[in-house]
């Protein structure tokens, strides 16, 4: 379990990740459980369920490589290294919250209350570095038991053919050497941040869950809750919902349903 403090604008917010039990109450703005394996008991908070993908990493690292897609996955991995694209860990901070700020806009992604203060305290950076320059980076989230993707951001849509070209080399290579690393930390579990189960093609999402599944993972299922504290940050919240929903009518959301 990982316990996250975040100060949103005047607001404060705990998020608890990867709970198998109810966590101490603490006085903020929102109550929000990320992640949980399975239902928890949290009466007057609302609850919604999602999917993501997994992999188990109890298995052998040559099995997890065997299991992945040969053309789409594990070529471009090769590829990726022949090139001479490094990876660096806990490096470059910065430089990824500016391209994730970029590439958010660009895609319309909406906020998740990613901040360099946060990266550096609560989870894992890697990037992809290619003649002195990022490419692509990967913020995860961990427990020591779990890593979880927390946002991915990259250089995929620049206009230079050759640059997307190993970005998106790079972006394999990423989830790759993440891998590896939990393995080699004996975690338990790599999850990939959630999974899009709908059929709407125009959801940017389903495109993503074909980047997913040449990693050979299964799917799972996940609960989150959410208890508000403040009136005016539920107002808040339910204000930029409306917003975002205007503007990436595309999105499909998750229901919540009070519990």
């Amino acid at each position: 379990m990982l316990e996250i403090g975040i100060d949103a604008g005047p607001f404060t917010v705990r998020q608890i990740w990867f709970a198998d039990r109810v966590a101490e109450s603490m006085d903020y703005d929102c109550v929000h459980y990320v992640a949980c394996p399975a239902p928890l008991r949290l009466p007057g908070f609302y609850e919604q369920h999602s999917s993501t993908l997994t992999i188990d990493l109890g298995q052998g690292l040559e099995t997890i490589w065997n299991n992945m897609d040969r053309k789409s996955c594990r070529h471009d991995i090769t590829r990726a290294v022949q090139e001479g694209i490094k990876t660096q860990m806990n490096v470059g901070h910065d430089e990824f919250f500016e391209m994730w700020s970029e590439f958010a806009r660009l895609r319309g992604v909406g906020s998740n209350y990613l901040s360099v203060s946060m990266m550096r305290k609560y989870g894992l950076l890697l990037t992809a570095v290619y003649n002195g320059e990022i490419l692509a980076g990967n913020f995860y989230l961990t427990d020591g038991h779990v890593i979880r993707a927390h946002t991915i951001a990259s250089n995929r849509l620049a206009s230079d053919k050759a640059k997307a070209r190993l970005t998106s080399l790079a972006s394999r290579l990423l989830i790759w050497q993440a891998i590896k690393y939990a393995k080699e930390s004996k975690m338990l579990e790599f999850d990939f941040g959630g999974y899009y189960t709908g059929g709407d093609r125009r959801d940017p999402r389903y495109g993503i869950n074909f980047f997913k599944n040449s990693f050979g993972g299964k799917l799972s299922h996940q609960y989150e809750y959410k208890k508000y504290n403040s009136i005016l940050y539920r107002m808040a919240e339910l204000g930029y919902k409306g917003l975002y929903s205007k503007l990436f009518a595309h999105v499909s959301p998750i229901p919540w349903t009070r519990t």
